[in-house]
Order: structure tokens, then C-alpha cells, then sequence
């Protein structure tokens, strides 16, 4: 990844933009296009939640160690996932991250506050994470346009289970603070729209949607590929 200096304090910090597809929010809460009061509050909404948000995302640049068939270290982890354990390399330089919508728009309350309200609000919180996501990893491309970077979170593949989010926020100790973010007893995180991670390079086109058996996931990249789920887990 270039000659990065790994240190305490190494951390960055990213305001994101973001662009909400409208159209395919309103189609996704099942809105009818020909219904133009509704169309027209979502789109309402939107607008003013845009005077709101505002996503922002950290990243850490770590080098894996102790790398095994089924286990790695960053810092002082030792994460447990068959699947990483694979996939990434010895010394490479990863990108531990966290995202999240932030704690302006996850205090907001819509003034449509009905059952309707909250739910087209919680669909557009849940774009705003979406669309800053992208912008993030869009961002950490230019930075590091000479990789093919790809991600992972904790609990979206059964092999690296949503508690080793415990170990990816240890690694943000203090600085996830700052970000607004913390992470409960359960394991999740506040604000709820929020979501950690790691970023790797890999040119093998590694996506972790092709281990997911959920068929009718929206944000699906790729189709499942059960021969490389059962390679990747052995």
C-alpha cells in the first residue's frame, strides 16, 4: 500500500458527502410513483435531512501480524475468522474503520411522527448510510488508488461473528469517542445507523456477498457462490 508510517495518532477522520437516489427510496418503502402526496413528502424529507445529517467516517491503516489459517492480529487483536484468515496477507496494510450517520440525524424526529413517519424516516437514515458509505470508500480509493480494495463487517458472514466488534473498537479506543459512536454490551452500535469494518486489498474480486445466503438483501454485490464459501471455510 505504499510507504505508510504506522503509528499511535494515525488515525483520519472524513466528512462525507452523500447523494440519496430518491427514486429508489421511494420505491424501496413501496411508495407508489403515482401517488404524489406521499412521493412528495418523502422527497420532503429528504431535503430536510440533508440540513441535518452529518455522516463521518475514521479509519486506522494496520499491518496484519501472526496471520494463520483461521486467525490474524491488528495491534494487540487476535481476530478469529477462517475466511480473513485466508484472504488477507502477512504484513499487508488493512484499514479498520468505523462509519455512521450521526448523532444529528439519529436524534431527528420527523414532523410526519405516525407509524408511516417513522418508518419512511428510519428508510432514509438508512440511505444517508448507504450513500456515505459509498462516498467513503470512494474516498479511500483516491487515497489508495494503487489496490483493489474490498470489506468485511463482523456478523455479516457466520465465520467472523458480530462480538469481534468488541476487538475492532478496542483498536479505536478514544477515538471512536470523537466520532460520536460507541459500541453497547450487545455488541451494537449508537447512533443504530453506524457500522465498523475493515477495508484489504485483494485482486482475486473477494466479495463477501458470495458467502451470504441472504437472496434478498438489497445491498447484494455479487451472487452467492457456494463453492467459495465452503473453500473459504474449510
Amino acid at each position: 500500500m505504499g510507504d505508510l508510517i504506522l503509528n499511535p495518532g494515525n488515525e483520519s477522520f472524513l466528512d462525507l458527502s452523500y447523494v440519496i437516489d430518491s427514486t429508489a427510496l421511494i420505491r424501496s418503502i413501496k411508495v407508489r410513483a403515482s401517488d404524489i402526496d406521499l412521493t412528495a413528502v418523502t422527497k420532503e424529507l429528504i431535503e430536510t435531512v440533508k440540513t441535518v445529517a452529518h455522516p463521518r467516517a475514521v479509519f486506522l491503516p494496520m499491518k496484519v501480524k501472526s496471520l494463520t489459517g483461521s486467525s490474524f492480529i491488528l495491534g494487540d487483536a487476535i481476530f478469529h475468522s477462517r475466511v480473513l484468515g485466508k484472504v488477507l496477507e502477512e504484513d499487508a496494510v488493512v484499514f479498520p474503520y468505523i462509519i455512521t450517520i450521526g448523532k444529528e440525524l439519529d436524534a431527528f424526529i420527523s414532523p410526519q411522527n405516525d407509524m408511516l413517519g417513522k418508518f419512511r424516516l428510519d428508510a432514509v437514515k438508512s440511505a444517508v448510510l448507504f450513500a456515505a458509505g459509498r462516498s467513503f470508500e470512494n474516498e479511500l480509493k483516491k487515497k489508495y488508488p494503487e489496490q483493489r480494495l474490498t470489506h468485511i463487517n463482523p456478523g455479516e458472514i457466520d465465520d467472523w461473528p458480530l462480538p469481534e466488534q468488541k476487538l475492532l473498537f478496542n483498536l479505536f479506543v478514544g477515538i471512536s469517542e470523537k466520532l460520536g459512536v460507541q459500541l453497547t454490551d450487545g455488541c451494537m452500535i449508537k447512533p443504530v445507523k453506524s457500522r465498523s469494518g475493515i477495508y484489504f486489498a485483494n485482486d482475486d474480486g473477494f466479495e463477501t456477498c458470495r458467502l451470504c445466503t441472504q437472496y434478498r438483501c438489497t445491498g447484494r454485490r455479487a451472487a452467492f457462490d457456494a463453492p467459495t464459501l465452503a473453500r473459504l471455510t474449510a
